[in-house]
């Protein structure tokens, strides 16, 4: 049998990380001649959305798609927020 019957869906949720993160440092970069006030606010946005999906990987476990947390994006998607909120301060 060239697949077996459980197939894991891990594959597919790093491919959605993957496009968010891509999508997110496309609209960093057509924003990067913002005002100071408007790139703060969106620097805010971005963080809060980083842990929004942060939170959306770590719940996998806990809503039975998968049988363990996928750490590097964890870890990308926390240095991107710990980054966002620094420059927006």
């Amino acid at each position: 049998m060239l697949f077996p019957m459980k197939m894991s869906t891990l594959p597919s949720y790093a491919h959605s990380i993957g496009g968010i993160s891509i999508a997110v440092g496309i609209i960093a970069l057509y924003c990067k001649d913002f005002p100071d006030d408007q790139a703060n606010a969106l620097l805010v946005a971005m963080g809060t959305g980083f842990i929004v999906t942060m939170a959306a990987i770590i719940s996998m476990k806990f809503r039975g798609f998968s049988d363990e947390v996928a750490v590097p994006p964890v870890v990308m998607f926390i240095i991107l927020t710990i980054i966002a909120f620094y420059a927006s301060s």
